[in-house]
């Protein structure tokens, strides 16, 4: 037998495999100024069901409570083409923010997805709504998209007209 002859052959750890996510749920912030005066914020977070953000509220020091909420196409199935979307596992994109102030409502910002055709899922209209509005506002229509998925042409407020022209270069 030779020196190696009382090491082991095999050794074998104990140690476990977590499963699941550990998702972010609140974070606090600290900074201080030149003065030494200290400005506290603290933001929390919540998720939907498939554990994308859907809401942050964020509190500063002025104890203002600003709060975002942020919707789907997973949050908003009643509408076909979001029902088409998720049956096609399109849901990480943003369609709908809502912010509010101390619980009132300040804003929220649409962007209306269509079928442009073969399941190509692209931006039709964004609307817009402010806090003294009864009605949302049609911010950008777009009327036309290329072959590679690019506006081809848009109207900003229902005024500006845009044409634009890609060059695609293969």
């Amino acid at each position: 037998m030779g020196k190696y002859s009382t090491l082991p052959i095999f050794r074998c750890f104990d140690y476990s495999i977590s499963r699941g996510r550990n998702s972010l749920s609140r974070k606090k912030e600290s900074l201080f100024t030149k003065n030494g005066e200290q400005i506290q914020t603290i933001t929390t977070y919540d998720e939907n069901e498939i554990g994308f953000l859907n809401k942050q509220e964020f509190v500063g020091s002025s104890s203002e409570v600003i709060k975002e909420e942020i919707q789907y196409p997973s949050d908003l199935k009643d509408n076909s083409v979001y029902r088409a979307m998720v049956d096609l596992n399109i849901v990480n994109i943003p369609v709908r923010k809502k912010r509010y102030v101390d619980n009132v409502f300040k804003e929220q910002i649409e962007t209306v997805y269509m079928d442009w055709g073969n399941n190509f899922f692209l931006p039709g209209e964004v609307l817009t709504k402010k806090e003294k509005q009864s009605s949302s506002v049609l911010r950008v229509k777009y009327h036309n998209y290329d072959n590679y998925g690019n506006p081809a042409y848009i109207v900003k407020d229902e005024s500006e007209k845009k044409v634009y022209i890609w060059e695609n270069i293969l």
